[in-house]
């Protein structure tokens, strides 16, 4: 009787063993994809403002591609605060930091060329919040990220130019950059 009582409460307790082993494996692979959806979003915000860009003419105001520009921000900030911390691959953050930089100073580099108005300059102080907010939730989400992206910024000096002033700063920090005037 007391061996059939014992096989009896092995055999669950052996039930339980493997219960408890799970979790880990699901939180494992619920990270693999997290860390696919950062990538994921970060590919989508490049692909929108490299779409902003393409429709991008100096020669006019510049305020609506600015605003797209904005929107494509808003977009992925909204996507990452819904994740928490992620653990990415050495490549997968040389890769999403290069997408992050490359918008930043696509944008630039165009918002640069265009000419100065009430409107773009209103749109362009609108996106450097923008930015900043991205950039806060992204150094959250992945830690680390903005000191690789500040390495791969081109040229602080135009962020200052069309008003990225918040932006620049992150990156004059992150950089140990001092700037005389």
């Amino acid at each position: 009787m007391n061996s059939r009582l014992f096989s009896f409460v092995l055999f669950f307790l052996s039930f339980g063993l493997f219960a408890v082993a799970s979790p880990l494996e699901v939180e494992a692979r619920d990270m693999e994809k997290r860390a696919s959806a950062v990538v994921d979003v970060i590919a989508k915000l490049s692909s929108d403002v490299n779409g902003a860009l393409n429709s991008f003419v100096a020669t006019a105001d510049a305020g609506p591609n600015i605003n797209s520009i904005t929107n494509a921000f808003v977009t992925a900030t909204n996507s990452l605060e819904r994740m928490g911390p992620v653990f990415l691959s050495n490549a997968d953050k040389n890769t999403v930091a290069k997408g992050v930089a490359d918008a930043i100073n696509g944008a630039a580099q165009h918002i640069s060329k265009a000419p100065q108005s009430v409107a773009s300059i209103t749109a362009a102080v609108l996106l450097d919040a923008q930015i900043k907010l991205f950039l806060n939730v992204f150094g959250l989400i992945v830690v680390g990220i903005t000191g690789i992206i500040a390495k791969l910024i081109i040229n602080i000096n135009i962020l200052i130019s069309i008003h990225l002033v918040l932006v620049a700063n992150i990156f004059i920090d992150l950089l140990g950059i001092i700037i005389i005037l």
